[in-house]
């Protein structure tokens, strides 16, 4: 089966005029066209003027090319009178404006500044609610406990999709004005076939990494009937939100879902065509990693607590990608 995290519409996007460039590739600064890796997609370019439709004003006006030809600084390269083209999500090539190659679509930067976007692979957006007296609590020492999302589900389950809406355009639009260009987004927090799938729509209108997270937690109302709850997770709700989403998670934690249910959620999301991805070791020791690089899936979120056989087993999975969240350590006093 064709999973929809490997399918994306291939577009060519020529980006040309651009008075400076930035790129994570030094040998650019000798004016060298070819190949560059990137890490985003071809929505990554930073837009300082506050649109997401295009690349970022440096100064907020076109300051026109910039004297020198190129500079090499640490990592990063710097480039005037420049172009770059994304091909497939890629940076494909990079270098001088007047030997750009041609390309399916074309933008004028209009002497603007271009720099690589960041890219947040871990998001959670759609939610209503504030959890200010656990955070509260955290600082005050105690710990960080996973049942905590519940206050956010009843929140969530409440609020109307106008609210939730306008709270997922706030949070969007900040991530942006920061430098975030492309991100991922989960639902996770209404954990009813209906509010799991109105989230997973609502995600959908701000960005195609759509991840379905009903295995986020065992909802109240199947009190201690974690299986029954697994079983909707990888049936009704399943069938009602694939269609939505690229990717399917769950959460491999104490206090959430152990490693044989994280296993089924996984498996029961690739048959319906999406990719892995799991929260991991977060708040304590555990088998979240293992059975994240067993499922081959593109990541292991959080990664707070990992032995050496984790870490042996990232490094020769062959594609799972440890994503580390310090901004969550900080905030729940982890570890």
């Amino acid at each position: 089966m064709t999973r929809r995290c490997d399918t994306m519409r291939r577009v060519s996007v020529l980006i040309t005029n651009i008075g400076e460039m930035v790129t994570n590739a030094p040998g650019d600064a000798a004016g060298a066209a070819g190949p560059v890796a990137a890490a985003g997609s071809a929505a990554g370019l930073v837009a300082a003027a506050g649109s997401a439709a295009g690349p970022v004003a440096a100064g907020g006006s076109a300051a026109g090319p910039v004297a020198a030809a190129g500079s090499a600084a640490g990592p990063f390269a710097t480039l005037s009178s420049a172009a770059l083209v994304l091909d497939g999500g890629l940076v494909a090539w990079t270098g001088p404006a007047s030997k750009a190659p041609d390309a399916d679509e074309v933008v004028d930067a209009a002497g603007r500044a271009v720099l690589p976007g960041f890219v947040d692979s871990h998001a959670h957006l759609v939610f209503a609610g504030e959890r200010g007296a656990e955070f509260a609590a955290r600082m005050a020492g105690q710990p960080y406990r996973a049942g905590g999302i519940a206050s956010t589900v009843v929140a969530t389950r409440a609020a109307s999709d106008e609210v939730l809406r306008a709270n997922l355009a706030r949070l969007a639009r900040e991530m942006l004005a920061q430098g975030t260009t492309t991100f991922e987004c989960k639902s996770g927090y209404g954990l009813t076939v209906a509010d799991e799938a109105r989230s997973l729509a609502l995600a959908a209108e701000v960005t195609p990494e759509v991840t379905y997270l009903g295995a986020h937690v065992v909802p109240p109302e199947f009190g201690s009937d974690a299986a029954g709850y697994v079983d909707l997770v990888c049936g009704d709700m399943l069938a009602a939100c694939a269609p939505l989403a690229r990717w399917v998670d769950v959460f491999c934690e104490r206090g959430a879902f152990g490693a044989d249910e994280a296993r089924a959620v996984l498996a029961a999301g690739e048959s319906a065509g999406l990719c892995a991805r799991v929260h991991a070791n977060q708040l304590g020791p555990g088998p979240g990693v293992q059975v994240a690089v067993a499922a081959g899936a593109a990541s292991a979120d959080h990664c707070t607590f990992l032995s050496e056989a984790d870490v042996d087993a990232l490094a020769s999975s062959g594609g799972t990608v440890a994503t580390l969240l310090p901004g969550v350590e900080f905030s729940t006093r982890q570890p």
